[in-house]
Formats: C-alpha cells, structure tokens, sequence
C-alpha cells in the first residue's frame, strides 16, 4: 500500500497511475514518481510523487475535519 492509500487515476482515464522509482544513474535517484499505465506522452502522465503527495495532504477534506485538523 502506498502512504497515502491507492494511486490517482490517471487523466486520461485508463486506469490508476503506476509508482515507480528512478534509477542510480539518473537525477533525482531514488525519487518515487508516478506514470500513466497505458502511454506516458500525453499531458499530465507523469507526477513526482512527493509533489503529488504534498498536493493531496493541502487538499480540504472530510477526513480532515474528522480528525480534528
């Protein structure tokens, strides 16, 4: 399970979004990213995960208020 639960849907309505991780060779080595299943060239299939993750915690939510926050 990932720390915040499921993956988003991706935009293009595929299905939900895939994590995945970068290599050693590359920048940002070891940044979790996530990507469309299907095809990764339309607007939108790409996310760092920590940018989304950051996004969805700002999100006004029920289970905010639940929690007393």
């Amino acid at each position: 399970m990932y720390p915040l639960g499921e993956t988003p849907a991706c935009v293009c309505g595929s299905s939900k979004m895939e994590m995945r991780c970068t290599g050693k060779s590359v920048m940002n080595t070891g940044r979790y990213y996530l990507k469309c299943p299907v095809n990764g060239k339309h607007l939108e299939s790409f996310k760092w995960y920590d940018e989304y993750r950051g996004e969805v915690l700002r999100m006004p939510t029920a289970l905010n208020s639940d929690k007393g926050e």
